[in-house]
């Protein structure tokens, strides 16, 4: 079992007592998020055995060298994950104080995080045929809803650091070349920054934390891949050159995760463009799928026929956004344009 990260609900977020496994014997708890109740931002299990056949997994925390933490000094885990170890099933942490034991059956609830990605697209199309629609809605009066679940943004921001992308790239494709290497590392950088921007020019400049979530940053993640991928293409970059990158970009950018691998390749698709039509239409594209996943909660195939969605619905969006989205799509274009650069001087 090798990097993998357990997020706890109902956050779902690293750094709330996340647990991250590294590999079998190299595994640490994140508190980042709650260095503020007397917790170390991160600290390593102790003592740690994984028996593989019951996939039970057994570790310590050890406070002592810090005096204790509210006079415990030991922090037992033992924990029992799925067969598929995407669940902690089973278990419980238990203080060296003779307190009582926290179970994973009952008070913490764990799920792997790509697989919390994945169940967060909910592409259960069954489900959707068992939904009541409420005819007496208002449509043009839907406004953007909370989603209280943010945490593929850091993780993708984690995962992706200069660090970890050259070290993983270079595992993982020891065969390629220094250029082809940077190349995927420069990708990432890319799709990373474009993230980062509209978090910068749309939520926090425009005040919209309602697309602070992580269904706006899949749909984000799938625009910005195929905003490049096009512009690779109408500036002549081979097609098969082109598919190696972005695919082989992927994969890094979600840890070689099989399944959120599949998932952001098929949203990638949903912005694809006829050769009849120009990045205006990705964009509005873009525009559409950002407010209709809002208001369903969560990713799905297409929004306009599902929500009957309607033009004043897509012009307010467009106001309510305006003019950050600007701002925000003027840096991806020139961050984009800037990498296609680079790889029209790479030498293949």
């Amino acid at each position: 079992m090798r990097n993998k990260i357990f997020v706890q609900a109902p956050r779902y977020e690293i750094g709330y007592a996340s647990y991250h496994f590294e590999s079998e014997n190299s595994a640490f708890v994140n508190w980042e998020k709650l260095s503020n109740h007397g917790l170390h931002k991160k600290k390593k299990f102790i003592n740690t055995n994984l028996e593989e056949k019951n996939r039970i997994f057994t570790g310590s925390i050890d406070w002592s060298e810090e005096g204790g933490l509210n006079g415990e000094n030991i922090w037992l885990y033992l924990i029992v994950f799925n067969e598929e170890y995407t669940k902690i099933i089973r278990g419980f942490v238990v203080n060296d104080q003779g307190g009582q034991p926290s179970s994973f059956s009952s008070d913490l609830k764990y799920i792997e995080l790509n697989t919390y990605i994945n169940n967060q697209a909910g592409e259960d199309e069954d489900e959707d045929e068992d939904e009541d629609e409420d005819e007496d809605e208002d449509e043009d009066a839907r406004s953007l809803v909370f989603i209280n679940k943010d945490g593929i943004y850091e993780y993708i921001q984690k995962i992706n650091t200069i660090d970890n992308v050259g070290n993983f790239v270079s595992s993982l494709f020891g065969g390629s070349n220094g250029h082809h290497t940077e190349t995927v590392k420069n990708f990432q950088s890319y799709v990373c920054k474009t993230l980062k921007n509209f978090r910068n020019e749309v939520i926090e400049k425009q005040q919209i934390p309602e697309l602070s979530n992580d269904v706006a940053t899949l749909e984000l993640c799938a625009a910005a891949i195929q905003y490049c991928r096009e512009e690779m293409m109408n500036r002549g970059v081979n097609r098969q050159i082109v598919e190696r990158i972005v695919n082989e970009s992927i994969r890094v950018l979600f840890n070689k995760d099989v399944s959120a691998i599949k998932l952001i390749s098929q949203l990638a698709e949903k912005y694809e463009l006829d050769d009849d039509e120009s990045a205006e239409e990705l964009i509005m594209n873009m525009i559409v799928r950002l407010y209709g996943s809002n208001i369903k909660g969560r990713v799905r195939n297409e929004y306009i026929k599902e929500l009957s969605l309607t033009e004043t619905e897509i012009k307010n969006f467009i106001g309510k956004i305006t003019p950050g989205f600007d701002v925000f799509l003027k840096k991806m274009s020139r961050e984009s344009e800037y990498f296609v650069d680079q790889v029209l001087n790479t030498r293949w």
